[in-house]
């Protein structure tokens, strides 16, 4: 489905469309994506030059376990260092990413990249649990690297 340069902010109505394959949504305004997570025979999504700005705003995608081509270049979220890791951590079926095939080297740092992210939540919970007061607020933020090697806090 082709909906590029339509100026659109939203999208709607497309988890009703359960044989989609294909989404053509570049050149719009779109700042997030949400219910194509249903569309499980979703193969391949363009959102280039849009207005997403995080990872958040793409992590639906996440479930749809068909997804092998993904396009995000142009995005302000494009402009950061290591975006394409945290797409391919995020979509680590996707093979092909801003139309260009993912290599062996992408993968290898998306690889490192997880386990540089890993240590940082690490570090961060680690300066937190010196409070306890902050101990809820870890369960809260979903720091799972922190409670799982401090599991004397899950309770």
């Amino acid at each position: 489905m082709n909906l590029s340069f339509n100026n659109l902010t939203k999208l709607s109505g497309l988890e009703k469309c359960s044989e989609l394959q294909i989404v053509d949504a570049s050149y719009n305004q779109l700042t997030f994506v949400e219910g194509l997570h249903t569309l499980n025979k979703l193969t391949t999504v363009y959102l280039h030059n849009n207005k997403i700005s995080k990872i958040d705003d793409i992590y639906a995608f996440k479930f749809n376990a068909n997804l092998t081509e993904f396009s995000i270049r142009g995005n302000p979220f494009s402009f950061n260092k290591n975006y394409k890791s945290q797409v391919l951590l995020l979509l680590a079926g996707v093979t092909i990413l801003d139309g260009q095939e993912v290599s062996t080297k992408d993968r290898q740092n998306t690889i490192e990249q997880s386990a540089l992210l890993s240590d940082e939540l690490i570090l961060e919970a680690s300066k937190l649990q010196a409070q306890p007061h902050n101990i809820s607020l870890l369960k809260n933020i979903g720091c799972k690297e922190y409670l799982l090697l401090n599991p004397n806090y899950l309770s």
